[in-house]
């Protein structure tokens, strides 16, 4: 959150143009705050989804951040023009603060969190194949002693690394 407000706040110096375009802030197109709800939920379902799809199967991990420039690139197109697809409540959040501009503020909190929740609860009830441990160190195979993997409750974590001897 911190950074879309840092991020916002060079806009202020901008003055007369800054102004204009309300310092970047990102608001509900035409088709009003609902459908832009409905949007944004369902780019966030779309990244989510994307994120659970190639972390959750060995073949597509090493090619996970391969994936979201081509799929945001894509929900941008079809989406901007409803919401503005801002996808990130952070990004929202600071030229508002900024703009002291806050209409449909709310859509870019409640959708992108609404989008993650019905994906993570689709991922977990329906396709439980997607098994995903620790997705940012070990979805490339980096944890060759099994610091981040799972272990069951009753089981050990069997550690020989000169690193972490005490």
């Amino acid at each position: 959150l911190a950074g879309g407000v840092a991020g916002a706040v060079p806009l202020l110096a901008r003055g007369r143009t800054g102004r204009a375009i309300f310092y970047g802030a990102t608001l509900p197109g035409k088709y009003g705050q609902l459908a832009a709800v409905l949007g944004e939920a369902a780019t966030s379902i779309c990244l989510v989804t994307g994120l659970f799809i190639f972390l959750g199967h060995k073949t597509f991990r090493p090619f996970t951040p391969v994936l979201f420039p081509f799929l945001y690139a894509a929900m941008v197109y079809l989406e901007a023009a409803i919401s503005g697809t801002s996808t990130n409540p952070g990004r929202s959040l600071g030229p508002a603060l900024v703009a002291n501009f806050w209409q449909g503020w709310w859509v870019y909190w409640a959708g992108p969190f609404a989008g993650a929740l019905i994906a993570v609860l689709v991922h977990t009830k329906w396709f439980k194949t997607f098994e995903i441990e620790v997705a940012k160190i070990y979805h490339f195979d980096h944890d060759p002693y099994g610091i981040f993997k799972l272990k069951p409750k009753n089981e050990t974590l069997d550690i020989k690394s000169p690193l972490l001897k005490i």
